[in-house]
């Protein structure tokens, strides 16, 4: 990662988002997510120019939340959520009251939520 980051800040790149939307997450265990989260930071120091941002979403809310935890305690400059995709919520309020949860445990770390939509 320390390789994968350096040259990175070498291109100028703004923002990494880690653990993102093209798959990469539901792959990894919790213990492998907490572990790459972890060393990103360690190579990106708090208040480096390159900001990151850690995907937080995950199929258990439990893990979810570990997950949010873990971006406020490392002080990711910012979160990327998506809802469970196995256990939709049955309404946009308790969808809501889903992130709300999960976000509880980051409430200074700015927060940016995605989903895919219905395409079938």
């Amino acid at each position: 990662m320390a390789k994968q980051a350096a040259f990175c800040h070498e291109q100028t790149v703004d923002v990494c988002l880690l653990q993102g939307t093209t798959g990469e997450w539901p792959s990894l265990s919790l213990d492998e997510r907490i572990e790459l989260a972890t060393e990103w930071r360690r190579c990106v120091p708090v208040g480096h120019p390159m900001k990151l941002i850690l995907h937080i979403g995950h199929d258990a809310l439990p893990d979810a939340r570990k997950l949010a935890q873990l971006a406020a305690d490392l002080q990711y400059d910012a979160v990327l959520l998506s809802p469970p995709s196995k256990f939709v919520a049955a309404s946009v309020e308790a969808q809501v009251a889903c992130l709300a949860e999960v976000l509880s445990e980051c409430p200074a770390t700015p927060a940016l939520y995605y989903h895919y939509p219905d395409v079938r």
